[in-house]
């Protein structure tokens, strides 16, 4: 946020902290991106910059990270509901909220834009998987919230995978009964 505010005010560093020190009296600020979940060396980018960020003057509080979570099951098989975990643990040790951001599951897996009864079995897990993980490993005090990346197939920027909870006739998909499932899941204390 900080390098974007910079450079749309022409590399204007100061400038950039006022207005980002501004805008945070009124609203939360979240650092965003792709693949934190299931790629340790951007998150470790990421908390590297946190750390950098925390000594800047003056101090811009950031609040939460934001997980863009397009999940891609043919991603190099790295979204994985064991990596999605893991990678929520890990942000979650940071200390500020996590919040789920831009949540979508491909679902067509071989390009028909039809889900057989498999995939819609898969979409409904990996849902539920990555909620529960959510729900899990993430403090109360920490939950920023989940967001989904629209509501129906036909309005996804994705809509050929059909990876949201409603289908293009916005009638709902398995993948809702997931999600549902999924909010149901407690928070598990770390054992001590």
């Amino acid at each position: 946020a900080f390098r974007r505010a910079a450079a749309a005010l022409n590399g204007n560093a100061p400038l950039a902290q006022k207005t980002c020190v501004a805008a945070t009296d009124k609203v939360d600020l979240y650092l965003n991106d792709y693949q934190l979940v299931v790629n340790s060396a951007k998150r470790q980018v990421l908390k590297d910059y946190l750390t950098k960020w925390e000594a800047m003057t003056p101090r811009v509080p950031i609040d939460g990270i934001g997980i863009q979570m397009h999940y891609n099951p043919d991603f190099n098989g790295s979204f994985t509901p064991a990596n999605v975990r893991a990678g929520i643990k890990d942000l979650v040790s940071t200390g500020l909220k996590i919040r789920i951001l831009e949540m979508d599951v491909r679902g067509d897996t071989n390009g028909d834009q039809t889900l057989s009864d498999a995939e819609k079995i898969a979409q409904k897990e990996v849902y539920q998987a990555v909620i529960e993980a959510y729900m899990e490993e993430v403090p109360p005090e920490q939950k920023g919230g989940v967001t989904f990346w629209g509501v129906g197939d036909a309005q996804s920027w994705l809509a050929y995978t059909l990876p949201l909870l409603f289908d293009e006739n916005l009638d709902p998909k398995p993948a809702l009964q997931g999600v549902a499932n999924g909010f149901e899941a407690e928070y598990q204390s770390p054992a001590e």
